[in-house]
């Protein structure tokens, strides 16, 4: 009988809870092969659909081979590097999966503009080209026109040449543009001002197509339509790339890092294969009967490990969503109807907060997957899905972290407490760490529940290391290579876990932005104006998820300064900054006589979180969906009450 040491990094007891069919052996095939091994004897079923259009998996391998052709045809070979500016479409998964047929590496890179400036935007990505070594482009129209076209020449000098740009229309069959005026109809309600609003979006949409198309006419690039990239290389021959250990398939990127730009995830073959591999052992695989809401995009871990890998490589139906916003996901769901939602928490607040769903049946809801950040309405989220009949879905629970593959541990609320981020899957291993000491904690007969830093270790963690640069920092404990997570976790003899906090104050945004306050406090305590910045997060009402607002004490010198050219300023200074993101911008800023401390005389964090909204902050309003960003407006405080001095 093994012995029992108390440490759980040693102990694992939470393997006795997965399927242990699936622990051996780990995966030694490329990414594509990985994906063929599995759909194989499914071949007639659905792989995507898009406003109704349907494609096989048997057809998606054929879309695959050929795109392989076709970059082949423009000189991709093994280990280049294809940056991808693409939301979440079937071509998207096309260009994950030829890269890696042909040995090449996909590099996902956020469509959505970070700046009002759409030149600083485009400069940015230049410098992520050059920094990722990035040999091909394939992007989306509008994007180029967006990002690229104000930058050509620089694009020139590096030598990015062709780039492959696609449509949306490039997605969409006769059956789905129909799907896409039903849809659009259905949004505004079936009447005149709906049909009206339709007319008028179609109108934009067409003069904007022509001005994309105009400005592609004039490019000083090479410019190569996708679907003459795939017309024109039908009869190329590819050979298939061969398996090799620890080879680089894919980069992704975080978001909210110690600025606006993001920081790249190496990850391999093994990462990737062995993090679907784990989650097979939970037991709870999708089925090809299975419709799955396809939200979460490439470019984070999370949204093409634990949605697009794992789920093409069940054989499940992906349920495409290029873009949404909050108020409308509720509606997307009930009318695509996937049995199954992987969403960041709060993605979900929209389904309990709009009216929409009132007295709709919502049965068809198998399970829902939540991660990415802290759920504090699980509860609220039980009592709304048996309400709508849909008390027999599985609610589950997932923590990780991009440099994970993304989830590490799973929940499921029948058998945990609510609060719980469930327990290790099966290839992980936490080693917790005591603060203080920086030794590893175990449990004993006074410690059935330990509290620590959490250090991760499984064959899903990234390498960490690009290009001879460390991008994700290894350390050895008791022998274990691991990395840590920066976040305090509490753990329960059986390997139940419950999140603690995060040590760097990190909140997740609405959209599943990651923000990481210190690094706006900084910025914005270089005002001349500002004494001291502390930033936190508060729950928009509009959004239906957290945003962030900055508590603000001024200078002597500027106490009696007009408060809005104060805002202006700050303002200027971020819109300006190109290492700033939009993303970082607070959307509400609090005017304080003075900081709250607590008795050590320590900023009192806590306090300024429970202190709610109450109509003195100036109000930073940002256009924004989860692919575009638009005007920027300031709106004065609705009280005038001046003196604002928070305590407990």
């Amino acid at each position: 009988m093994k012995e029992i040491t108390g440490y759980p990094h040693i102990d694992k007891p939470w393997l006795e809870y997965y399927d242990k069919r699936y622990f051996e052996p780990l995966s030694e095939e490329t990414v594509y092969d990985f994906f063929i091994s599995n759909i194989n004897g499914h071949l007639s079923s659905i792989a995507t659909e898009f406003y109704g259009y349907k494609i096989s998996y048997g057809k998606m391998i054929d879309n695959i081979s050929n795109l392989a052709k076709g970059l082949s045809a423009i000189g991709v070979v093994k280990k280049d590097r294809i940056l991808s500016i693409l939301p979440t479409l079937s071509t998207t998964a096309n260009l994950f999966y030829a890269a890696s047929k042909i040995g090449a590496v996909s590099d996902f890179y956020d469509p959505r503009p970070d700046s009002i400036n759409s030149t600083i935007t485009g400069k940015k990505i230049i410098e992520i080209i050059k920094k990722e070594k990035i040999k091909h482009i394939i992007i989306l129209d509008q994007c180029y026109e967006t990002f690229f076209s104000k930058v050509e020449d620089e694009l020139k000098e590096i030598g990015i040449e062709p780039v492959v740009i696609f449509s949306i229309n490039d997605a969409m069959n006769n059956r789905a543009q129909f799907g896409y005026l039903f849809d659009e109809i259905d949004k505004n309600g079936y009447n005149i001002d709906s049909l009206k609003k339709l007319k008028d979006k179609l109108s934009l949409m067409k003069k904007n197509n022509e001005h994309i198309n105009d400005v592609l006419k004039k490019s000083k690039l090479n410019i190569i339509r996708y679907n003459d990239l795939i017309n024109n290389s039908r009869y190329n021959k590819v050979i298939n790339n061969v398996y090799s250990p620890n080879e680089l398939a894919l980069i992704v990127h975080t978001s909210g890092t110690s600025g606006a730009m993001p920081k790249p995830i190496p990850l391999t073959n093994e990462n990737l294969n062995t993090h679907v591999q784990q989650i097979f052992a939970t037991g709870e695989r999708y089925s090809t009967s299975d419709s799955v809401f396809h939200l979460l995009p490439y470019f984070a871990s999370f949204g093409i490990g634990d949605v697009a890998h794992y789920g093409f490589c069940c054989g499940a139906k992906m349920i495409q969503i290029p873009e949404f916003t909050p108020d409308d996901l509720p509606r997307k769901i009930y009318k695509t109807k996937p049995n199954m939602v992987i969403a960041a928490p709060t993605m979900l607040n929209p389904l309990m907060d709009n009216h929409y769903l009132d007295g709709k049946d919502l049965s068809f809801l198998k399970r829902i997957t939540v991660g990415g950040g802290e759920f504090p309405r699980e509860k609220e989220m039980q009592v709304f899905l048996k309400k709508h009949n849909a008390e027999n879905c599985r609610l589950e629970y997932g923590y990780g972290m991009s440099e994970c593959t993304g989830s590490t541990s799973i929940k499921y609320h029948k058998e945990e407490k609510i609060g719980s981020i469930g327990r290790p899957l099966p290839y992980m291993n936490y080693i917790i760490i005591d603060p203080t000491t920086r030794k590893p904690l175990k449990f004993d007969e006074n410690h059935k529940i330990i509290t620590g830093e959490a250090y991760a270790s499984s064959p899903s963690v990234s390498l960490g290391i690009l290009d001879g640069e460390t991008i994700v920092p290894h350390y050895v404990i008791d022998g274990i290579d691991c990395i840590k997570t920066g976040d305090l976790i509490n753990m329960e003899s059986d390997g139940s876990m419950s999140f603690n906090t995060r040590i760097d104050r990190t909140f997740t945004r609405f959209d599943g932005y990651k923000y990481k306050p210190y690094v706006m406090e900084q910025i914005i305590s270089e005002c001349d104006e500002i004494s001291e910045c502390i930033i936190n997060e508060y729950y928009d009402e509009e959004k239906r998820g957290n945003m962030a607002i900055a508590n603000i004490t001024l200078n002597a010198e500027y106490i009696n300064l007009d408060k809005k050219s104060i805002v202006e300023n700050i303002l200027n200074k971020l819109i300006n900054n190109k290492d700033i993101s939009t993303r970082q911008i607070p959307t509400k800023i609090r005017f304080l006589d003075e900081m709250p401390l607590t008795k050590n005389s320590k900023y009192d964090y806590k306090c300024l979180l429970e202190h709610k909204i109450d109509g003195r902050e100036y109000t930073i309003e940002i256009d924004e969906t989860n692919i575009s960003v638009g005007e920027i407006k300031i709106i004065p405080p609705k009280s005038n009450s001046k003196k604002l001095v928070l305590s407990k």
